[in-house]
């Protein structure tokens, strides 16, 4: 992933990561969830790119740590009646020379005219830089793609495979001056 990385380009995630305290948290708990969150979003990414070849029988052969991940997103997936648009792509602001990776974008069929950017999250508890992270897709899909996002929200996965939670955010402005400022604060210290 980082070979698509400029070394002049700092990602999103970077940026707001000073932000979330996880410093109480072991390094091998981080590190295992880091690596599960890649594995759920691996799995996401390939059905999404592939609905009707993804066999239900697969579901027995996914790891443990991510199966009812999985089973979560397909519960959405199934009942949300979404149409993918852009799944798993990263986007660059050449002028801020930042870069994030985008999950997916697409619209509900009952009103395809209306983008949607999707935030894939496996930790349980919400974070206050959600909102922010997706102010910041949402400015790179309309620098990148020349797309306007009018929505933007996490699916927050459930390690059981109970339905997401759906975190929709709704100040686009607010949020998008936050990270602003954010980024001004990253540039200035680093």
């Amino acid at each position: 992933m980082n070979k698509e990385i400029p070394s002049d380009y700092t990602r999103v995630t970077e940026i707001l990561g000073r932000y979330t305290n996880l410093s109480s948290i072991p390094q091998s708990v981080l590190e295992n969830a880091a690596d599960r969150g890649k594995r759920v979003h691996a799995l996401c990414e390939k059905y999404l790119k592939n609905p009707h070849e993804f066999h239900p029988f697969l579901i027995e052969i996914i790891d443990d740590d991510c199966k009812g991940y999985f089973q979560s997103f397909l519960r959405w997936y199934e009942n949300a009646k979404f149409t993918p648009f852009i799944i798993e792509k990263r986007l660059y602001d050449h002028e801020l020379k930042i870069t994030g990776q985008i999950d997916l974008i697409g619209s509900y069929d009952a009103n395809p005219e209306e983008l949607i950017l999707v935030d894939f999250k496996t930790p349980q508890n919400s974070s206050k830089t959600w909102n922010l992270q997706t102010a910041a897709y949402k400015m790179l899909a309309q620098t990148d793609l020349s797309l306007e996002i009018d929505r933007r929200a996490c699916l927050q996965l459930d390690k059981n495979g109970k339905t997401p939670r759906f975190v929709e955010f709704f100040d686009h402005e607010k949020d998008e001056e936050l990270f602003l400022s954010a980024y001004d604060l990253h540039n200035f210290f680093y």
